[in-house]
C-alpha cells in the first residue's frame, strides 16, 4: 500500500543546541512514534502523537531510527545522528 500522502510530507530534524527532535509538516494528524536505538530496542513511544517536538536530552549519542505509524498503520521510517 502506498503511504498516505500526508507521511510522505513529515520531517524529523534536530537542531544544534537545542535538545529536541522535531517533526515539520505534522498538521495534527493522529500518528504514533517509536523510536530505537542500533539495537534495536525501543526507547520511546508515543501514541498518540499530537505534538512536533520530543525530547532528547535524556538519550545518549549515537544512531536512532524513529518509525511514524498512521491509523492505518501505514509507516515511514526515518534514521537521525544525535551528537
Amino acid at each position: 500500500m502506498p503511504e498516505p500522502k500526508y507521511l510522505s510530507f513529515i520531517k524529523p530534524f534536530v537542531t544544534d543546541g537545542n535538545p529536541y527532535l522535531q517533526l515539520s509538516n505534522l498538521d495534527r494528524h493522529p500518528i504514533s512514534i517509536e523510536i530505537y536505538n542500533t539495537s534495536d530496542q525501543v526507547v520511546s513511544t508515543k501514541r498518540p502523537f499530537r505534538v512536533n517536538t520530543i525530547d532528547l536530552s535524556n538519550y545518549t549519542s549515537g544512531l536512532y531510527v524513529i518509525v511514524l505509524s498512521d491509523l492505518n498503520n501505514q509507516q515511514k521510517t526515518f534514521k537521525f545522528l544525535l551528537n
